[in-house]
């Protein structure tokens, strides 16, 4: 079990690294769940996670409407399953900015999670034409491809048009 923990510390701490935040908590949550709920280590990278929380905070009390500040506490916020804060920072972004493809994208991952698939789509669509040639265009056309086969896959035969 040790080496178990130890391999997805190094994982958590990656993901950290590459600010992949969700995956790490993930990762940390599992070990804490999963393997040992006294992980010295798992509980310092969860610590670091929660100064990166409040930075966020701090960096939008400089600047209230900084796009990736607001997504990136929003998608933390997500993360620890606290729908309500996400969906506030998101819809923060929106309000001034309702053409940020990252506020839309983040949206639906937030939706697709909820699986309100129909709502996912949509906020793809708009991250789709807001960012058409970027990385987040790019992804969010795959995610609408993978939202549209989960739809068709949960709609019996009988009522697909």
């Amino acid at each position: 079990m040790k080496e178990m923990e130890t391999q997805l510390i190094k994982t958590a701490e990656e993901y950290i690294q590459q600010e992949k935040y969700e995956d790490a908590f993930k990762v940390l949550n599992q070990i804490l769940s999963e393997i040992n709920p006294n992980s010295v280590d798992a509980l310092n990278d969860l610590v670091v996670i929660h100064i990166l929380e409040n930075n966020y905070q701090k960096a939008l009390e400089i600047d209230p409407f900084n796009e990736k500040a607001r997504c990136n506490l929003g998608s933390l916020y997500l993360r620890q399953k606290k729908t309500d804060q996400a969906l506030k920072e998101f819809e923060g972004v929106l309000d001034h900015d309702p053409h940020s493809a990252l506020a839309h994208y983040n949206l639906a991952i937030m939706f697709a999670e909820a699986k309100i698939y129909r709502e996912a789509e949509n906020e793809w669509e708009l991250a789709s034409k807001y960012d058409p040639d970027g990385d987040i265009g790019d992804r969010s056309r795959a995610n609408i491809k993978i939202v549209g086969d989960l739809m068709n896959a949960t709609v019996p035969d009988n009522l697909k048009q």
